[in-house]
């Protein structure tokens, strides 16, 4: 499958051909810079590191195949730099193929203050052929919707700039199950709020969303204030799988609601 990216990145991503991101194995990302490490560039990796595992693991990046639930990244944020290279291994992916275009439209962000020249995603050490990430405004970078869900979907087909997600559950949640449906929520939240959902050609940090610091419960509905939504409308594909992944790990959900 070839990967697009929505923006006309400033350095070249190479991936090494196939499944890369799914199975449950490890993936070897290597940055080139354009000049030499130094005490602030593992700093301002590791602020794009922990926002994308956090979503990874969430269950947002599932994609249409991967049950959301079993979507995941193992990973202990290990990042490496040397000279004019960042090394990071992710260990145990299981994640759509366009994560990779969301992580590179992330690392853009990096781009201002530490120039990026090249990124090379690879399983093995010494792979040898690699294709190269292409460019298209008018695509579409980010994981779909898993294809199973197995709750109502109700969202209106404008997202507003200011909404109320609500989750019907089957049954009242517990102040535990909240608290666990709060976090996954959560992982999700801090990718959008980083800027994980650009859109094109606008800088991706400034493509974000600001969620209520809590959500709110009452029976067996929760309740999640967003404003200022400015992120590409897919990261909703990405909040449905997360609730996926809710509905299956914490308590049934019956009915997801964006108004």
């Amino acid at each position: 499958m070839a990967l697009t990216t929505s923006y006309s990145l400033p350095f070249e991503v190479l991936c090494e051909p196939g499944a890369l991101m799914a199975g449950n194995q490890d993936v070897r990302l290597q940055i080139g810079l354009m000049q030499d490490v130094d005490a602030a560039t593992a700093d301002a990796f590791d602020a794009i590191a922990t926002p994308f595992v956090l979503l990874a693991s969430s269950g947002a990046l599932s994609g249409e195949s991967i049950p959301p639930w079993e979507s995941t990244i193992q990973d202990d944020e290990d990042i490496t730099a040397n000279r004019r290279e960042v090394d990071w291994l992710l260990r145990g992916c299981n994640l759509d193929e366009k994560a990779i275009p969301v992580l590179a439209q992330m690392l853009l962000m990096a781009h201002s203050s530490h120039k990026i020249q090249k990124i090379v995603f690879s399983r093995t050490l010494n792979a040898q052929k690699f294709q190269r990430l292409a460019s298209d405004s008018r695509c579409d970078p980010y994981p779909g919707i898993w294809g199973k869900i197995p709750f109502r979907i109700n969202i209106e087909a404008e997202v507003p700039s200011d909404f109320n997600l609500r989750l019907v559950f089957s049954k009242s949640l517990s102040d535990e199950e909240f608290e666990s449906a709060s976090v996954e929520l959560d992982g999700w939240a801090t990718g959008v709020m980083t800027g994980a959902y650009g859109v094109a050609p606008v800088p991706p940090e400034r493509c974000a969303a600001f969620p209520d610091e809590e959500a709110t419960s009452t029976d067996n509905v929760l309740e999640w204030e967003i404003s200022r939504f400015r992120a590409h409308p897919s990261a909703l594909n990405g909040l449905v799988n997360v609730s996926a992944a809710i509905s299956h790990k914490v308590a049934r959900i019956v009915e997801l609601a964006i108004e």
